[in-house]
């Protein structure tokens, strides 16, 4: 079998097949995005034998039995749904000639490392026990935390050197001063719910 994604277009405009974005999930930093946590493809199978030949089809460990037991055709496939480690795969599509279409949505926030990957094994198998075997591998890109300064409703502090001990003014008490600033400051904790403190 062999596993064809489309290209995928994120909000910020970087292009690649098969990409889901941990910044559309629900806390990310892009907010409920479902363009972002989603990416569609296809899956061929084939068989030198004719389709009819094809005896079962087997996706993310999860076997779909074509014949007695199980579905008429391979068309019975179309609706299922498989679990993934962060997301789930439905099938969405058949059309008649060996071709299926997936559409893969992105559950969770992966926690492994940066850009983690979602993969399905495939296998088809035909009556007589041959079969082939291809990967459905969606890569998850990592969300971060970003943190941003306004200099809006602040003034600032400012002191003179001239009062420090060698300067030329007498005073030490207006070489220091304080304010409260964590009014300026924007943060965005991403999917990962990071931690930001300053």
């Amino acid at each position: 079998p062999t596993e064809v994604p489309p290209p995928h277009t994120a909000i910020d405009g970087s292009i690649s097949p098969g990409q889901v974005f941990e910044e559309g999930l629900p806390n990310g930093s892009s907010g409920w995005t479902p363009a972002e946590i989603a990416t569609e493809g296809t899956i061929t199978v084939s068989d030198a034998d004719g389709l009819t030949d094809i005896a079962s089809l087997s996706i993310g460990g999860i076997v779909f039995t074509i014949g007695a037991g199980g579905f008429a055709s391979l068309a019975g496939i179309v609706g299922q749904t498989i679990p993934g480690a962060h997301g789930t795969l439905y099938i969405t599509g058949y059309d008649g000639n060996g071709v299926f279409t997936y559409r893969y949505e992105l559950a969770e926030a992966t926690t492994q490392g940066l850009n983690d990957s979602d993969a399905f094994a495939v296998v088809v198998s035909d009556i007589s026990g041959t079969s082939a075997s291809g990967t459905i591998d969606i890569a998850i890109i990592d969300d971060v935390p970003s943190i941003s300064v306004s200099q809006e409703g602040s003034e600032g502090l400012a002191i003179d050197e001239s009062y420090l001990p060698n300067g030329s003014e007498s005073g030490a008490e207006a070489t220091s001063k304080s304010a409260d600033f964590s009014g300026v400051f924007e943060s965005v904790e991403g999917a990962d719910t990071a931690t930001i403190a300053y």
